[in-house]
């Protein structure tokens, strides 16, 4: 292949302050992209009414029309519609450097990628601050890996599961169905796992081709609430589920182990406060009764670590007061 054509998928949701700072970043590249896929997610401000002025300028932008659904909808919408090679996935609220198309378009060409992994400057809106904050490791970079040698070698230090952090290879995504879960927060972290697993070929580069804005009414900013508390151990069981079904979990179960016990240890910190609420107790209720159909028995192969200790000890705690409270 000696020409690759990148696609860009924009959720579109109620943005008119930051939209023109995104739209002016995709059209303004050193080289075009092959297509920009607007997805308005039925926003109620003037964002759509942007979306169509830079569709009428500008020939490669497409917009596509949903009521509101949320941005697992909006993005899976885009890729139904999508026909570059490869695929990324930009907020709205957020905006790339001028030659992120041509940069990633070379190293694409010179590699076989199923996914190209880059890094992100951090504009922080609510400290006034601007910091490189998503950013890996050396040691990750310019070396061709599996996804799940990736995996390892990431996890937990340089554990970025962004879905705007990458490029994806188009036919990677069709062949396996790999698509974002419908309605529910946090909708990256299963999609990464999903796409990990899967890839053979993955690369992770030092260029920050991305930045992200942390803004004030942002999903990330906003208010704990029991739908996020909720959302956060629905993925981690579609997480544990994706996992259960990996074929070579045999031959990587002590690094599975390590990984269900910090997301388990992840969890209890995630939901504190809300311990209490009815629904999230049902639904932590639901999640240890899957952890150990399918994953204590994996906790008696080897030594425990004191992750496998710290988590078990949670869970066990966990029911404890469960059993008293009902």
């Amino acid at each position: 292949m000696n020409r690759i054509s990148i696609s860009v998928i924009v959720p579109v949701y109620n943005v008119e302050l930051y939209l023109r700072d995104c739209l002016d970043s995709l059209v303004a590249q050193t080289q075009p992209f092959h297509e920009i896929i607007l997805v308005n997610d039925g926003s109620t401000d003037h964002s759509r009414q942007i979306c169509e002025e830079y569709c009428v300028k500008y020939g490669n932008i497409m917009l596509l029309e949903q009521d509101n659904q949320g941005l697992s909808s909006a993005r899976n919408l885009g890729l139904k519609f999508a026909s570059g090679d490869y695929i990324v996935f930009v907020d709205s609220d957020d905006y790339v450097t001028k030659d992120m198309n041509e940069s990633t378009r070379k190293i694409l060409l010179e590699n076989d990628l199923d996914i190209l992994y880059y890094n992100a400057d951090v504009v922080d809106e609510l400290q006034g601050t601007y910091m490189e904050q998503l950013i890996r490791s050396d040691f990750l970079n310019n070396r061709i890996m599996s996804g799940i040698n990736f995996l390892k070698e990431c996890f937990p230090d340089n554990y970025r599961c962004s879905a705007c952090l990458a490029a994806y290879r188009k036919s990677f995504l069709d062949e396996y169905g790999i698509v974002f879960p419908y309605g529910l927060y946090y909708e990256d972290n299963i999609f990464f796992i999903q796409t990990v697993l899967k890839a053979k070929t993955i690369l992770c580069i030092p260029c920050c081709f991305y930045n992200r804005r942390i803004r004030k009414g942002s999903t990330m900013t906003g208010e704990m609430s029991t739908k996020k508390c909720l959302d956060h151990i629905a993925i981690n069981m579609l997480i544990w589920e994706e996992l259960y079904q990996y074929e070579y979990k045999n031959t990587h179960i002590n690094f599975i182990r390590k990984y269900i016990s910090i997301r388990m240890i992840e969890t209890f910190i995630f939901i504190k406060g809300f311990e209490q609420d009815k629904d999230v107790s049902k639904a932590m209720l639901s999640m240890m009764e899957f952890f150990m159909d399918k994953w204590l028995p994996i906790y008696s192969l080897t030594q425990l670590n004191w992750e496998d200790i710290y988590s078990l000890r949670c869970i066990s705690n966990f029911l404890v007061h469960l059993k008293r409270d009902f």
